[in-house]
């Protein structure tokens, strides 16, 4: 408890007239009080917030004064349930936060993941010949359909159609080896 003979009605009073040294005597009358309902509110609450929050609370005490109406409750009752309000908005912007960096995290790795994807992608495509190179970019890059592809390349539309299927087989046997290699890379939750 502070050693300050005034009454919270005329400490209010003093932060009505601006006098800055009553928000120290302020925090030493009610500073435990406005941390045990910062930690009520937060459970496993940092040191840090605490203090953070309690000079949210004082901050507010100096620019909403005029809000304490001493008939309908003390300036102590206010200070605890601004504490207990700030504590609140913090957490749940410290939850955001912490969920904010979480998909950060999975989309820097899905975007390392598509990086590593695309590497593999051309490293495979770099091994086709000339003529299966044109075949895929044919059908799948430009999106002509097999008799077109067939036309261009000099093909029957069955000889067109079956390298394609093959191709793709190709393709998805690379595909499948590369994510069973990333599912083996990648940790499962508990």
């Amino acid at each position: 408890m502070s050693q300050d003979p005034r009454t919270d009605d005329e400490l209010l009073e003093a932060v009505a007239a601006r006098d800055s040294g009553v928000l120290a005597v302020v925090l030493a009358r009610h500073g435990q009080a406005l941390a045990t309902a910062i930690r009520r509110s937060w459970q496993g609450v940092q040191a840090q917030d605490v203090e953070e929050i309690a000079a949210d609370v004082l901050a507010d005490l100096w620019f909403e004064y005029a809000c304490i109406d001493p008939a309908r409750g003390t300036m102590a009752a206010w200070l605890s349930m601004r504490a207990r309000f700030r504590a609140l908005d913090a957490r749940r912007a410290n939850s955001r936060r912490a969920s904010l960096l979480s998909r950060l995290h999975s989309l820097t790795q899905q975007a390392a993941s598509r990086a590593e994807y695309a590497s593999e992608l051309d490293a495979y495509l770099a091994g086709l010949d000339g003529v299966q190179r044109r075949l895929v970019y044919l059908r799948f890059v430009e999106g002509q359909p097999v008799i077109d592809v067939a036309r261009a390349m000099g093909l029957s539309p069955k000889a067109t159609f079956s390298r394609l299927e093959r191709l793709k087989r190709r393709l998805a046997t690379t595909v499948g080896s590369m994510e069973a290699e990333e599912d083996r890379s990648v940790p499962t939750a508990p």
